[in-house]
């Protein structure tokens, strides 16, 4: 179920316009939720195959990697916290 979840997370990531205001604070949500999700996903396909999941002749062992890295490499999630949130106060500013 929440491969599917991840999937359309993906498909709203590709369908976005850059060009909008408000862009941030989707790709920022995707990648929130997406991120960490993968990696639970991976850890849990390493946790099935046991010793074997460690090995690089399995594709396990790279996704956990990947998942890692996307967790790692997009910027901290308190960095994307913050951008929502002037995103949302540029969206509806306070009076």
């Amino acid at each position: 179920m929440w491969i599917c979840w991840c999937v359309n997370r993906y498909n709203f990531a590709n369908r976005m316009d850059l060009t909008k205001a408000g862009t941030r604070l989707d790709s920022d949500g995707v990648k929130l939720f997406c991120a960490p999700m993968a990696k639970m996903v991976a850890d849990n396909a390493i946790q099935v195959l046991g010793g074997n999941g460690y090995v690089g002749e399995y594709n396990v062992e790279r996704l956990w990697r990947d998942a890692k890295l996307l967790e790692i490499g997009g910027g901290t999630n308190e960095a994307h916290h913050k951008n929502m949130s002037r995103e949302l106060l540029d969206l509806n500013p306070l009076p």
